[in-house]
């Protein structure tokens, strides 16, 4: 919630009013001066005694006037050094009777420590169905935990992420975010247990959550959204996303500036990175007339190689590469629905789902396959091709689906050094170490807990 100027038609101050919209407040000319921070008044008393060998010595220091930020409340409501944000905040809430209608705030923190949560025990783990008992990632859920805490069960953690989201759902129920999507409402909620629910094989309920955010998602992007570089968070099929405007954008340290491949098309052909192509193989899912075709070469040293404008952004010639971040999608949801069917038997509503993704990407040659693991297959594949480069999919579906990493094509001969691949299905090579600042400084975690570097 922010203090929001408004204005008279002469653009005059006339008051101010409670908005939601952060966009509509973040500009200077909606900022309100509160005052000087320097004090009118200020100084210090100070003395020493000593007696023999003893002294004793104190300061006092004191201010009158001054304007001071509230930092202890802004750090409450951002992520902390560590695994989670504030739990206090999410604790301790609500004070008065009547807070219960804020139960927005206390939503969105649950659903965001569950999102953490989530991430962090795929990258430091073996995925949930093989690794249940085996050591996930610490669970602090107040500052009153103790300093040190031990792994917790991969089962544990996905357990208190599960309870998060199924209690940010309930109390998001009501929350209308309006126009601003990087809020977390009830239907982002549903799309990260869709994820979770997923990665967990408990497929009748990821459906019914993915089926339940794509009613409210179902318009798909067109042709001209999809080429448009995915650097525009306002699309209706987008869930969640995150706006950049220029004084909360990353600069060219965004992810569109690491993608950087202009292609001659736009007028101004601009390369960036030189490991940041498309495989021959990954090319050749793709017919030439996919919407999601957008192949090319370059015209430098790499002409050898595929460059892939999915996302891209021109900017307004002050800004470029600045673009939104879209995080959740309604084709995502469209494909769990589609891999639950399947996986559940019911491989004529599983193939529905599929073409009916195909079909708005403007696919020809339609998936006709029925037989159980031939649908699958299909369906993961078209996750790659729909999902490249977004949250739901790429190696995260390689931990879940428990599949090797085979290398062919044209890659780099770096990329398919034989000691490396094949790399065979859960290594460890797929998992992040523990970093050595958590071992230095919990105590409950020592060298013997860290994660084989190799092997499965």
């Amino acid at each position: 919630m922010y203090w929001k100027k408004t204005f008279d038609l002469n653009g005059n101050v006339t008051g101010r009013e409670k908005t939601t919209d952060y966009t509509s407040v973040n500009t200077d000319s909606q900022y309100d001066y509160l005052g000087s921070s320097i004090p009118k008044v200020y100084g210090a008393l100070t003395n020493t005694f000593k007696y023999r060998d003893f002294d004793f010595s104190f300061m006092l220091y004191y201010s009158l006037g001054g304007h001071l930020a509230d930092h202890m409340y802004k750090e409450s409501l951002i992520l902390r050094q560590g695994f989670s944000i504030s739990s206090d905040f999410i604790k301790n809430r609500w004070k008065q009777p009547g807070d219960e209608t804020k139960s927005n705030v206390k939503g969105q923190a649950l659903a965001m420590r569950a999102y953490c949560y989530f991430q962090l025990v795929q990258f430091y783990q073996q995925t949930y169905a093989i690794a249940k008992e085996k050591a996930g990632v610490p669970l602090r859920l107040s500052s009153s935990d103790a300093a040190d805490l031990p792994r917790s069960t991969v089962s544990a953690c996905y357990e208190q992420i599960v309870n998060d989201l199924i209690t940010a759902k309930s109390l998001l129920g009501n929350f209308d975010r309006g126009e601003v999507k990087y809020y977390l409402n009830k239907d982002v909620v549903n799309g990260i247990l869709a994820r979770v629910y997923l990665v967990m094989n408990e497929w009748e309920k990821a459906k019914a959550v993915a089926s339940e955010a794509f009613s409210n998602y179902s318009t798909l992007m067109t042709r001209d959204e999809w080429r448009s570089g995915f650097c525009h968070a306002s699309y209706s099929e987008i869930m969640w996303g995150y706006y950049q405007t220029t004084e909360s954008n990353m600069g060219d340290n965004g992810m569109f500036s690491f993608w950087y491949d202009w292609p001659e098309s736009t007028g101004e052909p601009f390369y960036n990175f030189n490991n940041y192509f498309a495989n021959s193989e990954y090319e050749a899912l793709f017919e030439k007339t996919d919407d999601r075709y957008l192949f090319w070469h370059r015209k430098d040293a790499y002409t050898d190689k595929w460059a892939y404008s999915k996302f891209y952004d021109p900017g307004d010639g002050n800004a470029k590469s600045r673009g939104d971040y879209v995080l959740m999608r309604g084709s995502e949801m469209l494909l769990i629905m589609a891999e639950c069917d399947a996986q559940l038997g019911n491989t004529t509503e599983a193939l529905s789902y599929l073409n009916q993704l195909q079909k708005a990407r403007n696919v020809k040659d339609l998936t006709t396959a029925t037989a159980k693991n031939d649908l699958l297959e299909s369906i993961y594949v078209e996750r790659r091709k729909e999902l490249l480069g977004e949250g739901g999919g790429g190696m995260l579906d390689y931990l879940r689906l428990q599949k090797p990493l085979v290398r062919t094509g044209d890659h780099f001969a770096a990329g398919m050094s034989s000691e490396v691949f094949p790399l065979a299905s859960n290594d460890y090579r797929f998992i992040f170490q523990i970093p050595q600042r958590e071992i230095q400084l919990n105590n409950s975690i020592s060298e013997s807990d860290q994660n084989p570097f190799s092997g499965q």
